[in-house]
This record gives structure tokens, sequence and C-alpha cells, in this order.
């Protein structure tokens, strides 16, 4: 019997211990992708580009932080068709953020990407530092075949308001794609730590003209962070304002 009991109680030990060593997120990745009170984000760019998102939850479950949106167009398109609506999770591992986006929106063919045409995108990953590269395997919405995803933190600045605060940017790479300027699908993000994603920016396709020639857009579209609201419904604060001596240094 006592042997019995001895068994029982090594056994509890065990489990204990594997338990306590489980895995758990990076706060300093959860960190950048959640403000206690950047409760809306407010994003526009060119074209009069734009889309709002709410925070709808915050999940922290063992080994992964979850941080979820729920995203409207704020565009000249307008939304007399239909809905034109989106959700966008930010999940925290231990190493690495994964953006995944669900798309529901009549004037996008895309339902697993907004902006961008990488789903389930690795948007950042430990070491936060300049030259840390990622590399990944894709498959595109409307292809079978793989492709290779490589994301670089090209620059880091510091934010001279928040000394403690510093803007991470990264330059994703698809090469030898079709349609794209060189055959090259680039884009480029930054983001701060409270603030979540700043600005993004990526290639545009070419289009076929009227006389049927393949032409290559010579610029690349664009949006940025210009304020939040802390709460819903309350006064929406300019990240201009919040920021000074950080867009004065740009």
């Amino acid at each position: 019997m006592k042997k019995i009991i001895i068994l029982i109680l090594i056994s509890l030990l065990i489990v204990g211990c594997q338990g306590g060593d489980e895995t758990k997120y990076s706060e300093d990745l959860f960190e950048i992708f959640y403000s206690e009170e950047k409760v809306t984000l407010y994003y526009d760019g060119m074209a009069e580009y734009g889309h709002i998102l709410t925070r709808s939850d915050v999940k922290k479950e063992g080994s992964q932080g979850i941080i979820v949106y729920d995203g409207k167009m704020n565009d000249g398109a307008g939304d007399e068709f239909g809905e034109r609506t989106f959700t966008v999770q930010y999940t925290v591992e231990e190493d690495k953020v994964i953006e995944t986006v669900r798309v529901n929106d009549y004037f996008n063919r895309k339902t697993k990407s907004l902006n961008s045409i990488i789903p389930n995108q690795i948007v950042l990953k430990l070491p936060l530092e300049v030259g840390n590269t990622w590399t990944y395997q894709v498959v595109l919405e409307g292809e079978t075949i793989s492709r290779t995803v490589t994301t670089t933190i090209f620059k880091i600045e510091l934010i001279p308001d928040y000394p403690n605060k510093k803007v991470y940017h990264t330059e994703t790479v698809i090469e030898g794609i079709e349609g794209y300027p060189n055959k090259r699908y680039v884009e480029r993000r930054g983001f701060a730590p409270g603030f979540g994603m700043l600005y993004f920016e990526n290639s545009i396709s070419s289009y076929i003209d009227e006389d049927g020639k393949e032409v290559e857009m010579p610029f690349a579209f664009g949006y940025a962070l210009y304020g939040w609201e802390e709460g819903k419904g309350g006064e929406i604060k300019s990240i201009y304002e919040y920021l000074p001596l950080y867009f004065k240094q740009r």
C-alpha cells in the first residue's frame, strides 16, 4: 500500500513540474499590441482610405496572449452594397506575433488578409534587434504553391516623448511574384509599444492598360494610425499631438 501511495505522489510531482515549465507568451511582444486605454484605433491613408479598429477581446492563455479587434472600413467607397467589416487577431507566442485577418467586404476579393497579400503573417519576432530576420512559407489566396516570406527588422527608432519606448520598423519581401515591380512584393510596417501598428505600406500590383500592356505602379499604397478613443464613444486623441517630438524628428 505504501508503495502505491509513493508512486502516486511521484506521478503528481512529475505532472506538477511539467505544468510549471509551460512555455509562456512574450510580455514584451504582448505590450506592443495591447494598451488598456486605447480601445478604438483610427487609420487613414492615400486615396481616402481609412478603417477603424475596436478591441473586442483580450485573452491570456498560458502559452498565448491574444488581442482581437473588430474592424470596419471608413473610406470613400461607402457601404451601400453591404457590410464592409473584418476582424484582426494578434496571437502572441513565446517569440513571435501572428496576425490573423478575416474579411467580410464586398469590395475586397481577399478573405484572409486586408491590405497585405500575406495571410497569417508573422509580423514580429524576437529578438527585437536591427537585422533580425525570419523566413517562413505561406500559400497566398488564389494560389496552390507555397511561397517564401522573409521579414527583417531594418530600423529601430527612439520615441523622444517616451524614452523607454521604441518604434520597430520591418520590411517583408516575397521574391519572384508576377504582377509586381521587378517581380518583388515589398511590405513595410512600424510598431510601437502600446500603439500596435503605426503604419503600413506595400507594393501595388501592375495593371493592364487599354493597349493590353502591363503597367507598373510607380508608388506604394499606405496608411497610418492618426488617433484613438479611450473607451467607446470618447474623444478621438490625435497621435500627432500625443507624440509631437517623434513626428518632428521624422
